[in-house]
């Protein structure tokens, strides 16, 4: 079920600091954005970080002292480590990764059973969820605690370039090369369908904010930027558009900050990679 808002422009949306470069393809992870497309180099190996005043250059992605430039990974956050999987470089890749804060450096974790890209990753009860893309339904999950991968049901259908977003103990699957939904739930062990998200999309971002997911920007089927943002009520199964982007971007980044939302990065729709950093302010629900 899909209902339409009434587009808010001007009185959500401020300005953040911009990017140290435009970039678009990098994989978000709680406030870490990591690796992806510049303007300078095909593929990029930084680890960028939002230090709630402006975004600051951590340790850059490589093992050994060999950088590892990657497009299109997916990564989650534990809340105090970040796990990167996959991406693209000549090829979908089975790399694993973790990144850990308090020292500043990565270790290999990897490989993961399957290779891909445009996938997508959630982190819910402990564990690191890793599901579809490159054309798959694929779907492991990482267990920190003993360093294992487990297989588990596959997804109803593929999603390229889709996002995840855990709310509880279910996690969400949405779009990524057609406008489909479904939810995982972590205490049945299965998947099912859920509402339309009603928009072919792939490259969109998608966040958890006080128990509602929020879907920004992402290319649509005829190649155009989508400009809506959209809202989905995991108790009512419903979407609505709640507000319109002032910046339309795909392959962009979001998270979460505060009680706001800072929408990253991404691929304008003249085809260029920005450095735009644009902070929402979710609307209160309709009671």
């Amino acid at each position: 079920m899909y209902s339409c808002g009434t587009p808010d422009l001007g009185t959500r949306w401020s300005q953040g600091p911009r990017l140290p470069f435009p970039i678009s393809h990098f994989t978000t992870a709680g406030r870490y954005l990591i690796g992806g497309d510049s303007t300078s180099v095909d593929y990029l190996n930084t680890n960028i970080y939002f230090d709630g005043t402006d975004y600051v250059l951590k340790s850059p992605l490589e093992i050994d002292s060999i950088p590892i430039p990657l497009k299109s990974s997916c990564s989650a956050f534990d809340g105090i480590r970040v796990f990167l999987f996959g991406g693209y470089a000549a090829g979908p890749t089975s790399f694993a990764f973790m990144y850990d804060p308090g020292t500043d450096s990565w270790s290999d974790i990897g490989p993961m059973p399957y290779s891909t890209y445009g996938c997508s990753a959630a982190h819910a009860a402990g564990e690191i969820h890793i599901m579809a893309g490159n054309g798959s339904k694929e779907h492991y999950v990482y267990i920190p605690s003993s360093d294992t991968f487990i297989s588990k049901p596959p997804s109803l259908y593929t999603h390229d370039y889709g996002c995840a977003v855990a709310v509880g103990t279910e996690i969400y699957l949405i779009g990524g090369e057609n406008d489909l939904v479904e939810v995982y739930d972590i205490n049945t062990n299965t998947w099912s369908e859920k509402a339309r998200l009603g928009l072919w999309l792939r490259g969109h971002a998608c966040v958890e904010y006080d128990g509602l997911i929020y879907v920004f920007g992402g290319e649509m089927e005829n190649g155009e930027i989508n400009t809506q943002v959209f809202r989905y009520d995991p108790a009512t199964d419903v979407w609505e558009a709640v507000a319109e982007i002032p910046t339309p971007r795909a392959f962009l980044g979001a998270f979460v900050y505060g009680n706001t939302i800072h929408v990253v990065g991404g691929v304008d729709d003249n085809g260029n990679r920005t450095r735009v950093d644009e902070v929402f302010v979710p609307p209160s629900p309709i009671q």
